[in-house]
């Protein structure tokens, strides 16, 4: 493992990442992204990426912008069109290595680095496949008020007094969006079967 760094081309950030590399590294070799949810690269991103790294590829796990090592301010803020910025960036980086064959890159995202790696995918010519696990779209989240929910506990035990304004404002905000999901929850509560139940039910199509 190797500890990089690479500039972001809107907004001229440092990005700090971690590039891992098979271990006879003596010709080109397909690259992957690794995109990270929340959190950093020494997290989930950069445990596929080690392992990703061990079937012979030339892997690249990255803070994203204002998170961990990266430049950015203010900190540890989702900005979804700088976070595609910061996937196209990566991939720009692994086509000036030698040991990368700059025709075969794809991108791996995890949750909500699923989502940006599907918005990356489609406007980087660069990117020649992507794959997601648990991907999620952290904009319909925010928009449908269901961040508000998975904080909800800690909104409602919060002390707003202790904070600057604009925190207390952000607070109030997710309040408000609390309050629309649990109206939404309990005027209609919707079951999806995911699976049948007797075998006899499955079919082959």
């Amino acid at each position: 493992m190797q500890a990089v760094q690479f500039i972001r081309q809107h907004g001229g950030l440092k990005i700090a990442g971690n590039l891992f590399t098979p271990s006879n590294c003596d010709k080109k070799y397909p690259a992957i992204v690794a995109v990270h949810p929340g959190g950093v690269k020494e997290q989930t991103a950069g445990l596929y990426a080690m392992l990703l790294a061990q079937k012979v590829f030339v892997t690249l796990a990255f803070d994203a912008s204002h998170r961990g090592d990266s430049e950015g301010e203010p900190r540890y803020i989702e900005i979804p069109a700088e976070r595609v910025e910061d996937i196209r960036s990566a991939v720009d980086y692994l086509t000036t290595l030698p040991q990368v064959d700059a025709n075969k890159i794809g991108v791996f995202g995890i949750c909500a680095g699923g989502g940006y790696s599907i918005s990356a995918a489609k406007i980087e010519r660069q990117i020649k496949t992507f794959a997601t696990v648990s991907m999620t779209d952290f904009g319909n989240i925010v928009r449908q008020g269901r961040f508000a929910v998975a904080i909800g506990i800690g909104l409602r035990q919060g002390d707003c007094g202790n904070f600057p304004r604009t925190v207390q404002s952000r607070r109030r905000d997710a309040h408000g969006f609390l309050r629309q999901a649990e109206l939404r929850q309990s005027r209609r509560r919707q079951t999806h079967k995911l699976f049948p139940h007797e075998l006899e039910q499955m079919t082959l199509r």
